[in-house]
């Protein structure tokens, strides 16, 4: 009995030993059968992380064929999760295959359109092309699908004041300083804005509390820093502490966006990793094809639902329309001329007989462009009694009351204007005033009715097709934005939003 006891422990202590040898065995080979986690209930997710981290800490040794070739089998093993494709892009970047990254970047956001950090990223990869529309693009669905995420209104503000939106990227700027009083980049770009859009003195105050001397010509503005954008997580991060400004080699006027981040897993740390800036394209990028009147036809993200786009729409339409030339009716004026000459103008205008309207409107069209607005008021409010019967000096005054933000006076005065004339251009700014206080049924009908008085009028086609956008109304959408980007000089994102609409068709 003794030996078979001790025959059967043998057996026992071989059949062990052989099962730990198989499983060693197992640990090492590759595919699916590859490792222990068969014996653990491990699922694919551990298999493709493992590949992304690979590719990851190839791209960190410096192979970037070894990189690219795991980043591209992570997608293939997980083509419906948006974090690895934008891993995946990061990783493309880094190896300076921006092609690549953006086709990732792409995917994650037809994987996930609500995930913000493949927009994000994207477009930082097209502002560093110069391609500044579709970066534009890309970071305003960010801004619609995180809006309280640090770093994504900065990185929107830099390419509207490279597109030249600056009221846009004002309210962009302050939306960041918001979350980060202290943020100095942000800071330097507010003054930025003002300054563009004539409001010197709140710049030049902004610039000394920087420590930027605006006077002296010789002094190099400082570059606009950049943060890491955080990894989303349940609960926003708060902002860090600003990082310090570096002393740039040239003048710089406008601000840079940040690198776009290599964002690892929610719980690890996040790498800011530099890339190299591109030299920019040419005005029409590979994406575009021209139409018979030389506009363009962009490719709009096809995975974004129409909520966001019109959301976005609305935020696009009040951004371009606070551009006091939106609806090309002041006259010109030299905005440069002092207020004591402005004064002095107006005064021989009122003392004439008849009186001057004409030089009435000029002077309260410089005081306007010039950010000097109790000036143009009375400029125009003068014209508008002087001239009983034109339309202008009701209107223009009614722009100045929207541009000071009493959008309730704006409304009346535009309603004088239209009872002196019915103009495309007074129903086009009474319809943006009245998006602007939340009265969109009105805000439609009198967009409406700016196409009926003037169908070739480019500015009411524009806000009429934005509006119905806003309204999800699509087949009047797509007509009226058609209508805008053939009639020749509409905003920059008709092209994108025309684009949006049409594949909602």
């Amino acid at each position: 009995m003794a030996q078979l006891i001790e025959r059967i422990l043998v057996w026992v202590a071989i059949l062990v030993a052989a099962a730990a040898l198989v499983a060693v065995i197992l640990n090492f080979l590759p595919g699916k059968f590859g490792g222990l986690s068969w014996l653990r209930g491990g699922t694919p997710t551990q298999t493709q992380a493992s590949a992304m981290d690979q590719a990851e800490q190839a791209i960190s040794q410096g192979d970037a064929r070894q990189a690219l070739a795991l980043a591209e089998r992570a997608v293939q093993e997980s083509p419906t999760d948006a974090s690895v494709a934008n891993r995946a892009g990061n990783v493309a970047q880094r190896a300076n295959d921006p092609q690549t990254a953006e086709r990732y970047y792409r995917a994650g956001e037809s994987a996930d359109p609500h995930y913000p950090w493949n927009f994000v990223a994207l477009g930082q990869l097209y502002e560093q092309q110069g391609k500044k529309e579709l970066a534009d693009a890309q970071l305003r669905v960010a801004t619609a699908t995180a809006p309280d995420q640090p770093f994504i209104h900065y990185d929107l503000g830099v390419v509207e004041l490279e597109e030249g939106l600056y009221a846009a990227a004002l309210s962009d700027f302050e939306i960041e300083l918001r979350r980060s009083p202290t943020y100095r980049p942000a800071t330097i770009g507010r003054a930025e804005a003002l300054e563009k859009l004539g409001r010197k003195s709140e710049a030049v105050a902004l610039y000394r509390r920087v420590g930027v001397d605006p006077r002296n010509t010789k002094t190099r503005r400082p570059l606009l820093t950049v943060k890491p954008i955080a990894a989303p997580s349940p609960s926003p991060p708060a902002s860090p502490p600003p990082s310090p400004v570096p002393t740039p080699t040239k003048v710089i006027a406008l601000a840079r966006p940040s690198p776009t981040p290599t964002l690892t897993h929610a719980h690890t740390t996040i790498v800011e990793t530099p890339i190299p800036i591109q030299t920019p394209t040419p005005a029409r990028p590979p994406w575009a094809t021209a139409t018979p009147k030389g506009g363009i036809i962009a490719t709009a993200p096809t995975s974004t639902p129409l909520s966001i786009v019109s959301g976005d729409a609305r935020s696009y339409l009040l951004d371009v329309t606070q551009d006091l030339g939106f609806t090309r009716s002041l006259p010109e004026a030299d905005a440069s001329q002092t207020s004591a000459v402005l004064n002095t103008r107006l005064n021989f205008a009122l003392a004439s007989r008849p009186p001057a309207v004409e030089a009435m409107l000029n002077v309260g069209a410089a005081a306007l462009l010039s950010g000097r607005m109790a000036l143009a008021s009375k400029a125009f409010s003068a014209a508008e009694q002087a001239a009983p019967n034109d339309w202008r000096g009701p209107y223009y005054a009614g722009l100045t009351a929207q541009a000071n933000g009493d959008m309730q006076q704006a409304a009346t005065l535009f309603g004088t204007a239209l009872s002196r004339q019915g103009r495309a251009e007074i129903y086009t700014s009474l319809a943006v005033v009245e998006l602007q206080t939340g009265d969109i049924g009105s805000a439609a009908v009198n967009a409406n009715r700016a196409t009926q008085v003037n169908p070739a009028y480019e500015p009411g086609r524009f806000a009429a097709g934005m509006i119905d956008l806003i309204l999800t109304n699509v087949p009047d959408a797509k007509n009226n934005l058609a209508a805008a980007q053939a009639l020749g000089g509409a905003p920059q994102r008709t092209a994108y939003f025309l684009a949006a609409v049409s594949q909602k068709t």
